[in-house]
Protein backbone atom coordinates (compact mmCIF):
# COMPACT_ATOMS: atom_id res chain seq x y z
CA UNK A 1 0.00 0.00 0.00
CA UNK A 2 2.08 2.86 -1.38
CA UNK A 3 1.12 6.65 -1.57
CA UNK A 4 -1.04 6.29 -4.59
CA UNK A 5 -2.89 2.76 -3.38
CA UNK A 6 -1.73 -0.17 -4.35
CA UNK A 7 -1.05 -0.64 -8.02
CA UNK A 8 -2.53 -2.60 -10.38
CA UNK A 9 0.39 -4.24 -11.02
CA UNK A 10 0.35 -5.85 -7.41
CA UNK A 11 -3.17 -6.96 -7.89
CA UNK A 12 -3.53 -10.28 -5.87
CA UNK A 13 -5.74 -11.94 -7.48
CA UNK A 14 -3.43 -14.25 -9.23
CA UNK A 15 -1.66 -14.48 -6.69
CA UNK A 16 -4.47 -15.60 -4.75
CA UNK A 17 -5.60 -18.04 -7.09
CA UNK A 18 -2.12 -19.57 -7.36
CA UNK A 19 -2.60 -20.43 -3.84
CA UNK A 20 -5.72 -21.97 -4.03
CA UNK A 21 -5.69 -25.50 -2.50
CA UNK A 22 -2.61 -25.14 -1.06
CA UNK A 23 -1.61 -24.04 2.73
CA UNK A 24 0.39 -20.90 1.37
CA UNK A 25 -1.26 -17.88 2.04
CA UNK A 26 -1.15 -13.82 0.59
CA UNK A 27 -1.18 -10.53 2.66
CA UNK A 28 -0.74 -7.49 1.80
CA UNK A 29 2.60 -4.23 3.54
CA UNK A 30 2.15 -1.18 4.36
CA UNK A 31 5.31 1.07 3.02
CA UNK A 32 5.72 4.69 2.37
CA UNK A 33 3.92 7.17 4.78
CA UNK A 34 0.25 9.04 3.65
CA UNK A 35 -2.09 10.27 6.10
CA UNK A 36 -3.98 7.73 8.81
CA UNK A 37 -7.62 8.71 6.81
CA UNK A 38 -5.95 7.45 3.49
CA UNK A 39 -4.09 4.24 4.50
CA UNK A 40 -7.19 3.45 6.34
CA UNK A 41 -8.79 3.63 3.56
CA UNK A 42 -6.91 2.22 1.40
CA UNK A 43 -6.32 -0.96 4.16
CA UNK A 44 -10.24 -1.14 4.47
CA UNK A 45 -10.07 -1.94 0.68
CA UNK A 46 -7.81 -4.00 -0.28
CA UNK A 47 -9.20 -6.42 2.79
CA UNK A 48 -12.70 -5.72 1.74
CA UNK A 49 -11.51 -6.97 -2.08
CA UNK A 50 -9.16 -9.92 -0.82
CA UNK A 51 -9.36 -10.42 2.98
CA UNK A 52 -12.39 -13.08 2.86
CA UNK A 53 -10.47 -15.52 0.29
CA UNK A 54 -9.10 -18.02 2.17
CA UNK A 55 -5.46 -17.98 1.44
CA UNK A 56 -5.59 -14.36 2.97
CA UNK A 57 -3.62 -14.40 6.37
CA UNK A 58 -5.55 -14.18 9.57
CA UNK A 59 -4.69 -15.16 13.10
CA UNK A 60 -6.76 -14.88 15.97
CA UNK A 61 -9.83 -13.53 14.23
CA UNK A 62 -7.69 -10.53 12.21
CA UNK A 63 -6.15 -9.79 8.97
CA UNK A 64 -2.78 -9.91 8.96
CA UNK A 65 -1.05 -6.74 7.40
CA UNK A 66 2.81 -6.78 7.07
CA UNK A 67 4.67 -3.30 7.40
CA UNK A 68 7.91 -2.03 6.19
CA UNK A 69 7.62 1.42 7.75
CA UNK A 70 6.00 0.83 10.86
CA UNK A 71 8.56 3.68 12.64
CA UNK A 72 7.21 6.29 10.34
CA UNK A 73 3.79 6.22 11.92
CA UNK A 74 3.39 7.62 15.69
CA UNK A 75 1.80 5.15 18.53
CA UNK A 76 -0.90 7.26 18.14
CA UNK A 77 -1.51 7.46 14.02
CA UNK A 78 -1.08 3.07 14.37
CA UNK A 79 -3.97 3.21 16.98
CA UNK A 80 -6.37 5.19 14.77
CA UNK A 81 -5.74 3.37 11.55
CA UNK A 82 -6.05 -0.02 13.87
CA UNK A 83 -9.64 1.22 14.63
CA UNK A 84 -10.88 2.65 12.13
CA UNK A 85 -9.67 -0.87 10.19
CA UNK A 86 -11.88 -2.70 13.00
CA UNK A 87 -14.99 -0.07 13.06
CA UNK A 88 -15.10 -0.83 9.21
CA UNK A 89 -15.15 -4.86 10.09
CA UNK A 90 -11.47 -5.65 9.31
CA UNK A 91 -9.29 -5.96 12.37
CA UNK A 92 -5.50 -6.04 11.79
CA UNK A 93 -2.88 -8.17 12.96
CA UNK A 94 0.32 -5.77 12.95
CA UNK A 95 3.33 -7.76 11.70
CA UNK A 96 5.70 -4.83 12.77
CA UNK A 97 8.98 -4.17 10.90
CA UNK A 98 10.91 -2.68 14.24
CA UNK A 99 14.34 -2.30 11.87
CA UNK A 100 16.00 0.94 13.53
CA UNK A 101 18.44 1.43 10.44
CA UNK A 102 21.88 2.16 12.58
CA UNK A 103 20.00 3.32 15.41
CA UNK A 104 20.85 1.30 18.63
CA UNK A 105 17.82 -0.82 19.52
CA UNK A 106 15.71 0.59 22.06
CA UNK A 107 13.01 -1.59 24.27
CA UNK A 108 11.58 1.53 25.55
CA UNK A 109 11.60 2.82 21.75
CA UNK A 110 9.26 -0.66 21.18
CA UNK A 111 7.36 -0.17 24.56
CA UNK A 112 6.30 3.15 23.08
CA UNK A 113 4.20 1.40 20.28
CA UNK A 114 3.57 -2.55 22.19
CA UNK A 115 -0.38 -1.80 22.57
CA UNK A 116 0.11 -0.65 18.61
CA UNK A 117 1.26 -4.71 16.95
CA UNK A 118 0.62 -8.45 17.34
CA UNK A 119 3.89 -9.54 16.18
CA UNK A 120 7.65 -8.06 15.10
CA UNK A 121 10.47 -8.75 13.31
CA UNK A 122 13.88 -6.60 12.27
CA UNK A 123 14.11 -6.64 8.40
CA UNK A 124 17.70 -5.89 8.13
CA UNK A 125 19.34 -5.81 11.59
CA UNK A 126 22.87 -7.68 10.55
CA UNK A 127 23.62 -4.43 9.37
CA UNK A 128 24.77 -2.98 12.62
CA UNK A 129 26.20 -6.05 13.93
CA UNK A 130 28.98 -5.45 10.58
CA UNK A 131 29.33 -1.59 11.63
CA UNK A 132 30.83 -2.73 15.07
CA UNK A 133 27.60 -1.07 16.58
CA UNK A 134 25.87 -4.06 18.67
CA UNK A 135 26.00 -7.61 19.10
CA UNK A 136 23.48 -9.19 16.45
CA UNK A 137 22.64 -12.22 18.80
CA UNK A 138 22.20 -9.86 22.18
CA UNK A 139 19.71 -7.59 19.71
CA UNK A 140 17.89 -10.96 18.70
CA UNK A 141 17.54 -12.09 22.28
CA UNK A 142 16.62 -8.67 23.45
CA UNK A 143 13.86 -8.12 21.33
CA UNK A 144 12.54 -11.74 21.51
CA UNK A 145 12.29 -11.31 25.47
CA UNK A 146 10.38 -8.13 25.16
CA UNK A 147 7.75 -9.77 22.82
CA UNK A 148 7.54 -12.89 24.72
CA UNK A 149 6.86 -11.09 28.30
CA UNK A 150 4.57 -8.83 26.50
CA UNK A 151 2.66 -11.28 25.14
CA UNK A 152 3.74 -10.57 21.14
CA UNK A 153 5.40 -12.97 18.51
CA UNK A 154 8.79 -12.33 17.86
CA UNK A 155 9.32 -13.32 14.11
CA UNK A 156 13.14 -13.93 13.50
CA UNK A 157 14.83 -13.31 10.22
CA UNK A 158 16.72 -14.73 7.12
CA UNK A 159 18.86 -11.88 5.55
CA UNK A 160 21.45 -12.96 3.29
CA UNK A 161 23.02 -9.32 2.83
CA UNK A 162 22.19 -6.82 0.13
CA UNK A 163 23.40 -5.49 -2.77
CA UNK A 164 21.54 -2.39 -3.87
CA UNK A 165 20.12 -1.92 -7.18
CA UNK A 166 22.79 -1.12 -9.35
CA UNK A 167 21.66 -1.44 -12.78
CA UNK A 168 18.50 1.00 -11.71
CA UNK A 169 20.92 3.31 -10.11
CA UNK A 170 19.15 3.48 -6.46
CA UNK A 171 20.29 2.25 -2.92
CA UNK A 172 23.58 1.31 -4.70
CA UNK A 173 25.07 0.21 -0.78
CA UNK A 174 26.53 -2.80 -0.20
CA UNK A 175 26.09 -4.82 3.50
CA UNK A 176 28.54 -7.95 3.96
CA UNK A 177 27.51 -11.32 2.49
CA UNK A 178 29.97 -13.37 4.03
CA UNK A 179 29.55 -16.02 1.49
CA UNK A 180 26.49 -17.86 2.89
CA UNK A 181 27.40 -16.85 6.92
CA UNK A 182 25.33 -13.47 6.96
CA UNK A 183 22.55 -15.79 6.41
CA UNK A 184 23.19 -18.34 8.56
CA UNK A 185 24.21 -16.18 11.42
CA UNK A 186 21.12 -14.40 11.22
CA UNK A 187 18.74 -18.01 11.39
CA UNK A 188 21.32 -18.98 14.47
CA UNK A 189 20.70 -16.00 16.14
CA UNK A 190 17.29 -16.68 16.49
CA UNK A 191 17.37 -20.36 16.68
CA UNK A 192 15.39 -21.20 19.73
CA UNK A 193 12.65 -18.41 19.46
CA UNK A 194 9.40 -19.15 20.80
CA UNK A 195 7.59 -18.35 17.45
CA UNK A 196 5.49 -19.82 14.75
CA UNK A 197 6.95 -17.62 11.87
CA UNK A 198 10.01 -17.16 10.18
CA UNK A 199 10.78 -14.12 7.86
CA UNK A 200 12.64 -14.24 4.55
CA UNK A 201 13.64 -11.23 4.04
CA UNK A 202 13.78 -10.13 0.55
CA UNK A 203 13.80 -6.87 -1.70
CA UNK A 204 12.26 -6.33 -4.88
CA UNK A 205 13.65 -10.07 -6.35
CA UNK A 206 15.03 -9.11 -9.99
CA UNK A 207 16.63 -5.89 -9.29
CA UNK A 208 17.53 -5.58 -5.62
CA UNK A 209 18.84 -8.39 -3.42
CA UNK A 210 17.27 -12.01 -3.49
CA UNK A 211 16.52 -15.21 -2.07
CA UNK A 212 15.62 -16.89 -5.34
CA UNK A 213 18.63 -18.52 -6.82
CA UNK A 214 20.50 -16.37 -9.83
CA UNK A 215 23.64 -17.41 -10.92
CA UNK A 216 25.75 -16.14 -7.34
CA UNK A 217 23.24 -17.66 -5.18
CA UNK A 218 22.45 -20.91 -6.42
CA UNK A 219 23.40 -22.27 -2.67
CA UNK A 220 19.98 -20.44 -1.64
CA UNK A 221 18.29 -23.69 -3.51
CA UNK A 222 18.88 -26.02 -0.71
CA UNK A 223 20.00 -23.54 2.31
CA UNK A 224 16.42 -22.07 2.47
CA UNK A 225 14.40 -25.18 2.45
CA UNK A 226 16.88 -26.95 5.11
CA UNK A 227 16.35 -24.00 7.43
CA UNK A 228 13.03 -24.45 7.27
CA UNK A 229 12.89 -27.62 7.82
CA UNK A 230 15.04 -27.22 11.19
CA UNK A 231 12.22 -24.58 11.92
CA UNK A 232 9.87 -26.73 11.78
CA UNK A 233 11.71 -29.36 13.68
CA UNK A 234 11.82 -31.91 10.55
CA UNK A 235 14.85 -34.19 10.03
CA UNK A 236 17.19 -33.26 7.44
CA UNK A 237 16.76 -34.03 4.02
CA UNK A 238 17.56 -37.85 3.06
CA UNK A 239 20.28 -36.96 0.29
CA UNK A 240 22.97 -34.69 1.93
CA UNK A 241 24.29 -31.68 -0.75
CA UNK A 242 27.80 -30.80 0.03
CA UNK A 243 27.53 -26.83 -0.18
CA UNK A 244 29.88 -24.70 -1.44
CA UNK A 245 30.16 -20.85 0.03
CA UNK A 246 31.97 -18.44 -1.74
CA UNK A 247 35.04 -16.37 -1.27
CA UNK A 248 34.75 -13.99 1.76
CA UNK A 249 33.98 -11.00 0.42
Amino acid sequence: VGKSGPSAFWDMRPFLRAAEGTDFHVGICMDAKTTVEHQTEEIVRMLSTYGDHPNYPKMDGKFVVDTYTYFAWTPDEWARIRRGCADAGYPIWVLANVERGFDAFSEKKLADYADQFESAYCFSLVAKAHSGKEVLEDVVRRMAGFCEVRGKMYVPCLWPGYYGAWLERVNCFYQPFCGFDTLHRRFAAGWGARTDWLHLTTWNDHNETTLEPQRLTTGYRRLIPAYARAFKGLPPASVNDVQFAYARD
